[in-house]
């Protein structure tokens, strides 16, 4: 059986990238603003970038700054302190270029992500 998830998108991050760790990996979240032609409300993407790739994402993306992304659609299942059940999306970015700034393109191979 056949495999392809890869999802691409261009859009502005809507608040400065956060740098956290999961067992001694690197990551960064971050959230990017959709704007459709034609339409008045964004599509909003969540997004997640591990190791080297995250810590160039704090470097050099701050509020506003205009990126194309590439990787793959995650979902997740959760519960909260209050035992209800959650799901989220997310996009694993896997390759970012800055397109306002013009500062180039970051691309790193991932690792798993932990469990």
């Amino acid at each position: 059986m056949s495999y392809a998830n890869n999802y691409q998108c261009c859009g502005n991050l809507t608040s400065e990238p956060i740098l956290n760790e999961h067992g001694g990996q690197p990551y960064t979240k971050f959230v990017v603003a959709l704007n459709k032609p034609g339409q008045k409300k964004p599509t909003y993407i969540d997004c997640i970038v591990w190791g080297d790739l995250s810590l160039q994402a704090v470097d050099h993306c701050t509020k506003d700054t205009e990126v194309f992304l590439s990787g793959e659609i995650e979902t997740s299942n959760y519960m909260d302190a209050r035992g209800s059940h959650h799901k989220s999306t997310s996009l694993r970015v896997e390759k970012f270029s800055i397109t306002k700034r013009g500062r180039g393109e970051a691309e790193v191979h991932l690792p798993k992500p932990p469990v």
